[in-house]
């Protein structure tokens, strides 16, 4: 299911077909059958309980009814007390970060082998500004590390 949303703004998809998915969004995030807010914060000591993530299956509408989930383990931040849900996928701050990532790699004329390396995209070859280049590694890092970038609410 995973790579099914690999076109899609979210990052997210279900299948309609062995080779068709259809583009959704994640419509909330549970931990213990409560939803929870844009950090995902839940309880890492709780090996039981997993990060609930629920979409639509019917149209890209947040009121849908007919809807489906996955899960991800929630994983410990570093101040060692506080957990966050493992993953953003399909949700608004992973559709954010896709947006900054994108603008950057369309605007990359670097070779071919150099077009995934951020530090090649620093040269010449890369038409993008700073800022967006900034903006653009800065998300690539909160994706692949959410839970290590966020800060407790005493934080």
């Amino acid at each position: 299911m995973l790579h099914n949303g690999q076109y899609c703004l979210t990052g997210l998809a279900f299948p309609i077909s062995q080779y068709e998915g259809n583009c959704t969004a994640v419509n909330k995030v549970k931990f213990r059958d409560q939803v929870i807010n844009e950090t995902y914060q839940c309880d890492p000591t709780d090996n039981e309980s997993f990060c609930i993530y629920e979409y639509n299956l019917t149209e890209y509408n947040l009121d849908a009814v007919e809807t489906g989930s996955f899960s991800r383990p929630c994983k410990c931040g570093l101040d060692g007390d506080t957990g966050y849900c493992s993953s953003i996928l399909g949700t608004p701050e992973f559709k954010e970060g896709a947006a900054a990532i994108k603008n950057l790699f369309s605007q990359n004329q670097c070779h071919t082998g150099d077009r995934g390396d951020y530090r090649a995209m620093k040269e010449s070859c890369c038409l993008a500004k700073d800022k967006e280049w900034d903006e653009a590694a800065e998300w690539n890092f909160k994706i692949n590390n959410w839970p290590y970038v966020q800060r407790g609410e005493s934080g």
